[in-house]
Parts: C-alpha cells; sequence; structure tokens
C-alpha cells in the first residue's frame, strides 16, 4: 500500500533493496519471508517506521500485571 501511494514500482522498489521484483510480490504477499533487516531497508525507503507493517496484526494480547499473555494464562486455567 505504502509503495502505491508513494507511485513506485515492484521493480522499483527492488532495485532499491537489491532484489527482483519476484521477490518483492512474494514478500507482499506473503509468500517469502523477510529478515529483519531487509524489512528496515524497505521501511527506511518507503519513509515509513518499520512498525507500519505491523499495523492490525494479530498478536497476543497481555495481562498489565505480570506480562504474561493471556491466551497462555486462560489455557492454563481451564486445564
Amino acid at each position: 500500500m505504502r509503495r502505491l501511494m508513494l507511485d513506485m514500482s515492484q521493480t522499483a522498489l527492488g532495485e532499491a533493496v537489491g532484489v527482483s521484483f519476484q521477490q518483492v510480490q512474494k514478500y507482499g504477499n506473503g509468500t517469502n519471508r523477510i529478515g529483519a533487516s531487509r524489512l528496515q531497508r524497505i521501511a527506511h525507503i518507503l519513509e515509513v517506521p518499520a512498525a507500519f507493517f505491523f499495523d492490525g496484526a494479530p498478536g497476543p494480547q497481555w495481562n498489565g500485571e505480570n506480562n504474561q499473555p493471556l491466551d497462555d494464562l486462560n489455557g492454563f486455567m481451564t486445564t
């Protein structure tokens, strides 16, 4: 989405990162995993923080008292 907002092609992003446009497609579709350093590089090129790519991503909910994931706590309580 950010790439499109900047009117940047997959080819241009791939060249800036040092990968093929096919690899950019695979990252975007979630077909291939991306390393932290490459994600940081892409974030820099797209002028966003790396956290931009995690907005709305599912994750564990945390219990503020002891920083334990609620999923783990709930699992323990039901056994």
